[in-house]
């Protein structure tokens, strides 16, 4: 996994903050949800650790991107669910102003980098 991206959504999703707590219950730096975190066999209290919380959410995020094969769709899934893209459903607007921002946050940091 290329870290500028996993850095991009950490930015987008909670600002660089581990104790970020979404309304709907997603924690830590990448707001892994603790349903997704169970399914990858991770406890959910562990989420509030920065080490896991980053390892879970970047499984999570490789994972969506082996499913569909490219950036924008694995960005979808790992934001409004897999069942987004799989099913064709409509973007929550969440997802709309979501899937730009850390794609411009990412090219921003290949720019960079390669400076």
């Amino acid at each position: 996994m290329d870290p500028r991206l996993i850095r991009a959504v950490i930015d987008v999703e909670s600002g660089g903050n581990p104790h970020a707590l979404s309304p709907v219950g997603a924690r830590g730096l990448m707001q892994v949800m603790p349903e997704t975190a169970r399914t990858l066999g991770v406890l959910p209290h562990l989420l509030w650790d920065e080490r896991i919380n980053i390892l879970t959410g970047t499984r999570y995020l490789r994972n969506q991107l082996e499913t569909f094969g490219n950036i924008r769709e694995a960005l979808i899934a790992y934001n409004s669910g897999p069942d987004t893209v799989l099913l064709g459903k409509p973007l929550p607007a969440e997802t709309r102003a979501y899937m730009p921002k850390v794609l411009r946050r990412y090219r921003s940091y290949r720019l960079a980098w390669r400076r």
